[in-house]
């Protein structure tokens, strides 16, 4: 519930405070974007998300961080910027299970284009680095 999200998500600030070199720093970052993503305040959860990229390139987290960008954006209708944090997921980690489950949901995201059942979508700035639309 939503109070569960609001304790979870101050104890990782907290933890990110308290122990911003720790080994457990990545970990924590993620999953504040998880307790976002899980109670679908998706626009938060991709900028929590975006923070493990950014402040920990080499953590074992950023290929589902990404993975979870997509996610989010396909939540809120936003299938060009769904379609691009998918990609790069199966681009830069092609042996991943996050790039089989992104392969998934670029299905489904065909499967909803085809039926015709998507919205208009507004350009985004939050594209992931490298790639172009």
């Amino acid at each position: 519930n939503l109070q569960n999200t609001k304790q979870a998500l101050q104890l990782f600030e907290q933890f990110l405070l308290k122990f911003p070199k720790s080994t457990l720093a990545d970990n924590a970052q993620y999953w504040k974007g998880e307790a976002l993503y899980a109670s679908k305040q998706f626009p938060q959860a991709i900028l929590e998300f975006q923070k493990v990229v950014k402040k920990y390139p080499r953590s074992d987290k950023v290929p589902a961080a990404v993975l979870k960008q997509g996610y989010s954006f396909f939540e809120t209708q936003n299938y060009l910027d769904a379609k691009a944090f998918l990609q790069k997921v199966i681009t830069d980690f092609p042996a991943s299970e996050e790039a089989a489950s992104a392969k998934e949901k670029m299905e489904k995201i065909s499967q909803v284009l085809a039926a015709g059942s998507a919205r208009p979508q507004s350009p985004s700035s939050a594209a992931p680095a490298g790639t172009s639309r």
